[in-house]
């Protein structure tokens, strides 16, 4: 019996090995497409309007009536329900986890410009970073996971291929690995990159 359980948990260990390596180029692009996009909002920055900024945030909470708690659970649950269904959306071709990718490059390069003309170009990597350095990597990851699908499902319809094992890994992988990466983000967005932003700019 021990040596059967081993040999699961070996076989999973070796089938999520075997996933993420398949994932790795399309995680070098999604990488490519976000810091390429990233560098264009921070430096297309003074062209953009107040407006446009308005139009983003607009559907946000304030969240300056928010509790710590009631905070983190929107980051989360914004981070995760955006992640999950931009990921599933990959199998319209890939298309949605490009434009998402890209979108939220640009838009934290923006953030990034207006945060280091109101206050320094560190602060505004203060206030990225903390949390930063554990969402993007998430994000990336579930968009690679999208892209992934849409190109499976694009073979399906050839002919060739199996979408169904993909799917699963995807999902297995979302729940196991991106998930409570978002939950740690989340918190350190909450409870950390604050904390540091108010040593740094006060």
């Amino acid at each position: 019996m021990k040596n059967d359980k081993r040999s699961s948990s070996n076989t999973s260990i070796g089938a999520y090995i075997s996933y993420f390596s398949t994932l790795a180029p399309i995680i070098l692009i999604c990488t490519f497409l976000f810091l390429f996009s990233l560098i264009v909002g921070f430096y297309l920055g003074p062209t953009q309007s107040g407006d446009s900024l308005k139009q983003i945030v607009q559907g946000f909470p304030d969240t300056s009536k928010m509790s710590e708690l009631e905070i983190f659970g929107f980051i989360f649950y914004n981070n995760v329900s955006k992640s999950f269904l931009f990921m599933i959306l990959g199998l319209l071709f890939a298309l949605p986890p490009v434009i998402f990718i890209v979108f939220n490059g640009f838009v934290v390069g923006w953030f990034a410009f207006i945060f280091s003309r109101q206050y320094s170009l560190l602060a505004s990597f203060i206030g990225i970073i903390p949390h930063g350095i554990i969402e993007i990597p998430a994000i990336i990851l579930s968009m690679a996971m999208g892209m992934s699908l849409g190109y499976q499902f694009i073979n399906r319809i050839r002919g060739r291929g199996v979408l169904s094992g993909d799917a699963k890994m995807a999902l297995l992988f979302f729940i196991t690995i991106v998930v409570p990466m978002l939950f740690i983000a989340a918190i350190i967005e909450v409870a950390v990159s604050p904390r540091l932003l108010t040593l740094i700019i006060s």
